[in-house]
């Protein structure tokens, strides 16, 4: 445990007019002190926490109320022992955490429901499942699935999932899972050493001795490496239908739409009556679902495919995202905390775990702190317009049709063929070529010769033969001519850029420049920058100085923000299973305790179109006449002139 003294004299020994990695990591720190301070300052509390459901007549005694889709199972002592565990600052600190993260900030305001809520409806939901499975989970094995359950969340960082847009840029490539995972298992190695919160509240709150704590440990490290041994069990917890989905999907159905499911409390007690374990030949043990309560299933996942469609991809909600990361980016870039490259410098790399300690409410106050300097005048502006509701307006909106999944990665896996032979024949060019460019030096001539290579064929149609995948799933697509179409360069530019903050800033950059530098455009919009800076420079738009430094600063930071989407693989079966949440594999079905193949059936509408491109800038921009065409017009000619196809042609700095 940290002295408290030392933090706040580190926090107010910060400078906020020379800030550097140790200053910043005080700021953090300070606003993380309720979790990771000494907790009992005033004493530690003489009654037990009782907790209850909603509704029930109050009392005098300290209580904690939440609503959960199932009643957790009462018989199994455990439950309990787990659920005090909410009590201790580090857990109690997911109440400070929204569930949605930007939601109710941009397109929902009843969508401000806490992590803490559905932690403890997991866990009621995973003790249903333990009392199902009876004795085919041993004692150690039912505490471990109702710890997993209550802290499979409990590391989320401030706005969730929102925060790990730029996960790339904050932890670097060190980090290749999502942040909250990565932070439960490096606790849980620390566990494993006996040390460590969360060793502590296992330990005095559930396990009977040292060596059981132990135990629990190493099964949820299991759990979290994938131990097969393990599958049945980690998959209450994390499975394609787990106690974790069932109560977001219920919780957030409840929140954002104010009705109840289209699934009763009954069906889904029927489903988890129905689980058992089965071990296949030459397969591990999994838990498998009774084939007759596949409809109710189908009718949960249905509900998470339209939460997706309706609310957690949302493009205004996407927007909010783009506006709160592109914030947290400039701040540590004007602080000099990333290098060249875009990342932490290597001296901040203990900022980067206690930012991700920060609450939703913390993660603002550390901003509004930070940026009250007038160096931050854009993220400044930027928290500023997130909180009030001022959000930037979407220009450009394109992705893929799941109606033509199929065509687009047959297309995409021929065209990496074409595109590999002409790196293997233009080797040594582009060797030089990277050689120059970390030298400084960019040939324009040279690069644009490989990428007119690629174009050549790019738009070309391509005919299956052989023993084309999908030849052999269906004989009739033998001799099928694959014609292009735009979706190709959206899919293919996502594929290479999504799912990093650094890599897409790359592309913003590029956009920016080319609407500054393009004869047809120049005037226009250096007419839009103008305004902009005028409007940044507030109460002192008289002084010219001061607004040609705000002027000289835009043209370098871009304001247009481009959201990728992940692309999860190259076959449509992976595009399709991602959307659904599920693949065929990881959801098991059994027919009165006989595995059976079955798929569920998905309400997925095949002219929806998923894994969008969206672009959005600040509405002053738009003001300008036909910003808002110049912009989309503009990024439709760098996506077909595809001088992205080569990453190494953009280079890496930021």
């Amino acid at each position: 445990m940290e002295d408290l003294s030392t933090i706040l004299k580190d926090y107010r020994a910060a400078s906020r007019a020379n800030a550097d990695a140790s200053s910043l990591l005080a700021l953090v720190r300070r606003y993380n002190l309720p979790w990771f301070a000494p907790a009992n300052l005033f004493g530690a509390a003489t009654q037990p926490v009782e907790f209850r459901q909603p509704g029930l007549p109050p009392t005098t005694k300290p209580v904690l109320c939440y609503q959960s889709f199932l009643k957790g199972d009462e018989t199994n002592p455990i439950l309990g022992r787990v659920r005090n565990m909410a009590t201790l600052p580090q857990f109690y600190r997911l109440n400070w955490i929204r569930q949605l993260s930007t939601t109710s900030l941009s397109i929902s305001l009843d969508g401000n429901h806490n992590r803490l809520s559905h932690s403890l409806g997991t866990l009621d939901i995973a003790s249903r499942f333990t009392r199902t499975l009876g004795d085919k989970l041993t004692p150690i094995g039912v505490k471990a699935v109702l710890v997993y359950a209550f802290i499979h969340d409990c590391f989320h960082g401030p706005m969730g999932h929102t925060m790990d847009l730029i996960k790339d840029v904050i932890w670097g490539a060190r980090v290749q899972e999502r942040i909250d995972k990565h932070l439960l298992l490096v606790h849980v190695d620390e566990a494993l050493k006996k040390s460590g919160f969360l060793w502590r509240a296992v330990r005095e709150n559930v396990a009977d001795s040292d060596a059981e704590c132990l135990a629990i440990f190493e099964h949820l490290e299991g759990f979290l490496s994938g131990d097969t041994k393990k599958s049945f069990m980690a998959e209450i917890v994390d499975g394609d239908l787990d106690a974790d989905r069932i109560d977001y999907i219920w919780r957030d159905h409840v929140h954002l739409m104010m009705t109840s499911p289209p699934v009763t409390t009954r069906q889904i007690e029927d489903v988890i009556d129905s689980v058992i374990v089965i071990q296949q030949p030459g397969e591990e043990k999994h838990l498998h679902f009774s084939e007759m309560c596949s409809d109710t299933i189908e009718r949960m996942l249905d509900l998470r495919v339209q939460a997706y469609t309706r609310f957690y991809e949302n493009p205004i909600k996407i927007v909010a995202d783009e506006m709160l990361t592109h914030a947290v980016y400039y701040v540590l870039k004007n602080e000099g905390l990333l290098t060249t490259t875009g990342e932490l410098v290597g001296n901040a790399r203990g900022f980067a775990e206690q930012f991700s300690y920060l609450t939703d409410d913390g993660l603002l106050h550390f901003l509004s702190d930070i940026t009250s300097k007038e160096i931050h005048f854009i993220p400044h502006a930027l928290i500023h317009s997130l909180q009030a509701n001022q959000l930037f307006e979407i220009v450009y909106k394109k992705g893929l049709k799941r109606d033509n999944f199929t065509v687009l990665t047959r297309r995409f896996a021929a065209l990496d063929h074409v595109l590999a032979s002409i790196q293997e024949k233009e080797a040594e060019n582009i060797k030089s070529f990277v050689k120059a460019r970390t030298l400084g030096l960019f040939n324009r001539s040279l690069y644009e010769a490989i990428v007119s290579s690629f174009n050549e064929r790019a738009t070309e149609p391509i005919e299956l033969l052989g023993d084309d995948v999908l030849i052999q799933r269906d004989p009739n697509w033998q001799g099928a001519m694959l014609p292009y179409t735009e979706e190709d360069d959206i899919y293919r530019i996502q594929f290479l850029y999504g799912g990093g903050f650094r890599k897409k800033m790359l592309l913003e950059r590029l956009l920016w420049g080319q609407l500054q530098e393009k004869y047809t455009s120049r005037a226009r919009f250096g007419d839009a920058l103008a305004k902009l800076a005028l409007a940044l420079a507030a109460d002192r738009d008289g002084d010219s100085e001061y607004v040609k430094e705000i002027l000289a600063v835009l043209r370098t930071t871009p304001l247009i923000f481009i959201n990728l989407s992940w692309i999860p693989g190259i076959t449509d079966q992976e595009l399709t299973n991602h959307k659904r949440g599920y693949s065929p594999a990881g959801l098991r079905f059994h027919e009165k305790g006989r595995a059976v193949t079955m798929e569920a059936e998905l309400d997925v509408n095949s002219r929806d179109e998923d894994y969008c491109i969206t672009i959005c800038a600040p509405a002053i921009l738009l003001q300008s006449k036909d910003t808002a065409q110049l912009i989309a017009k503009s990024f439709d000619e760098f996506l077909k002139g595809r001088t992205w196809i080569l990453p190494e042609g953009l280079g890496d700095e930021l």
